[in-house]
């Protein structure tokens, strides 16, 4: 059975405080009103597997939805949920500040036994 393996508390504390300050409308401005603020306070969870089926890719957790992305593209994998969909521009900004850091945690808690297709190919 697989099991996912949290990214450390600072990359993830990045999404976080980028996800507070509201959803990236275009450039720098952003949507923020008071409904928004309060929403958008979660607890935010990013996960890669440890023995991995799949090409490498890393979940990412948000008010009971998640969405896989793909850990070289930053691309969803799956159907982005609502909940998260208003976040793309957000979460795009982070994998392109951090997607490095990203695969160096994968590559480091993948298992040995992993098959071919989760190994990392720089």
């Amino acid at each position: 059975m697989n099991k996912y393996i949290d990214l450390p508390a600072e990359l993830v504390e990045k999404l976080d405080a980028d996800f507070r300050k509201g959803p990236i409308i275009d450039g720098n401005r952003r949507l923020l009103t008071e409904g928004t603020y309060g929403y958008i306070h979660p607890s935010i969870k990013v996960s890669t597997f440890s023995k991995e089926n799949e090409p490498p890719h890393f979940r990412l957790d948000y008010q009971g939805t998640n969405c896989r992305y793909n850990l070289y593209t930053g691309e969803p994998i799956d159907t982005v949920p609502t909940e998260i969909k208003k976040y793309t521009k957000n979460i795009r900004k982070w994998y392109d500040q951090n997607h490095e850091d990203l695969i160096d945690f994968y590559e480091k808690n993948l298992a040995d036994d992993a098959p071919p297709q989760a190994r990392v190919k720089r």
